[in-house]
Parts: C-alpha cells; sequence; structure tokens
C-alpha cells in the first residue's frame, strides 16, 4: 500500500510499478460503477484509461497542484 505522496511522486517519475498498481487497484471500481449504469465492459475501459491519462498528464505538469 502506497502513500498519496508515493503515488503522486511515482507518477510523476514513470514508476512503471506505481503506475500498474495504481492502475490495476482503482479499474474494478470503475468497472462496477460503470457495468451498473447499463455502460459495458469495453466503455468502462475507455472512459478509465482516458481519466488515467489525463491524471498522468496533470500530475506531470510542475505547476499542477492537487488541491482536493
Amino acid at each position: 500500500f502506497q502513500t498519496e505522496e508515493e503515488i503522486i511522486t511515482g507518477i510523476r517519475t514513470d514508476d512503471k510499478e506505481i503506475l500498474a498498481s495504481v492502475y490495476k487497484s482503482h479499474f474494478p471500481m470503475i468497472l462496477y460503477f460503470i457495468t451498473s449504469n447499463n455502460g459495458t465492459e469495453q466503455e468502462a475501459k475507455d472512459i478509465y484509461q482516458e481519466a488515467f491519462i489525463l491524471l498522468y498528464e496533470k500530475l506531470r505538469d510542475k505547476n499542477f497542484e492537487l488541491s482536493c
């Protein structure tokens, strides 16, 4: 289990283990949510991939500040 700071640092430094861990650990929740609302598994994969890429790009931006 990684801390929030370890995850952010891992994403910012392209740590493949952190990226894979975060990606795999959160997908089941997204899959459940999408399929419970009449979506398909493929739609869940597409939505999750797009969101993960957006998160990755934002965290790689040196000016980005996480405020939640």
